[in-house]
């Protein structure tokens, strides 16, 4: 089996960022802000500022329809997220018993599983404002 690479998580990135810009609603988009944005806050990370809160049931619904590859939360601590803990903790295209919505639902409220995008922000050098800029439709060139 090949070893997931780093240059595959960005790929992931960019993947789920893509279809968040299809799924999401304009009202949930317009909501992003760059100087709201704070990966650590479930209400002002990606998810939160669209949906009030990134444990919620339309984050988990946006989340099962815009990630394929989920990343471990109990195996590193948010603020100490680099290259090397992301590519420890990736656990592969679904979390366990994660067939709906609604059970993603289930994990999101413990968070102990994020979305590429999710383990993305957190890392020092993350293009935020790429991504934000992207999913609100002011570029459609979307550089991480």
């Amino acid at each position: 089996m090949k070893e997931y690479t780093f240059e595959q998580f960005i790929k992931d990135v960019k993947k789920e960022v893509v279809a968040l810009r299809k799924h999401a609603k304009t009202e949930e988009l317009k909501k992003l802000s760059i100087y709201m944005l704070d990966p650590m806050q479930p209400t002002l990370c990606i998810y939160g500022l669209m949906t009030g809160d990134c444990r919620n049931e339309r984050a988990a619904d946006l989340i099962f329809k815009c990630c394929k590859r989920f990343i471990i939360n109990e195996r590193y601590e948010p603020w100490n997220v680099g290259e090397e803990s992301i590519l420890m903790s990736v656990n592969g295209t679904k979390i366990p018993g994660s067939n709906k919505p609604s059970d993603i639902f289930e994990d999101r409220r413990k968070l102990t599983h994020l979305s590429s995008v999710e383990s993305y922000i957190m890392l020092d050098g993350a293009n935020l404002k790429g991504i934000i800029e992207y999913l609100k439709g002011e570029t459609n060139r979307l550089e991480l």
